[in-house]
């Protein structure tokens, strides 16, 4: 059994990896972070659920051309045995040769599940504000 503190951990690294993994076009990486039932939610961007969202996330995380930076802060996190929620604020920044730019700014709130002593996304929302 983890400690809280190890939960937290690794759910924050959960959050790292998927900004990496959609930055960096690692479509393989990207999905191995949702349950096989998975729900992203982006707002304006669609709702998908389960295979939609593994075709959707998976082509938005192969079009990708690396100039994007998706950055996380301030998480809070609360971890219930093999469940948890996760709210953190999102920056995405713009990478040119002219310099950086911030995108857009918004914020996740995520339900999350442990899977064989492996946290992931079971419900990703997106914000924007």
């Amino acid at each position: 059994m983890t400690s809280l503190i190890e939960d937290k951990e690794a759910i924050r690294e959960l959050l790292a990896t998927y900004c990496f993994c959609v930055d960096r076009g690692d479509p393989k990486g990207l999905l191995a972070t949702f349950t096989a039932d998975g729900v992203w939610d982006g707002g304006p961007l669609g709702r998908h659920e389960g295979e939609a969202m593994r075709q959707f996330l998976g082509a938005a995380a192969s079009s990708g051309d690396g100039k994007r930076r998706h950055v996380v802060a301030n998480e809070i996190i609360s971890v219930s045995g093999e469940t948890a929620t996760a709210r953190s604020y999102l920056l995405v920044v713009q990478v040119a040769d002219s310099g950086a730019a911030i995108a857009f700014a918004g914020f996740y709130e995520d339900r999350l599940v442990k899977v064989g002593g492996r946290w992931l996304f079971k419900e990703r929302l997106m914000k924007f504000t």
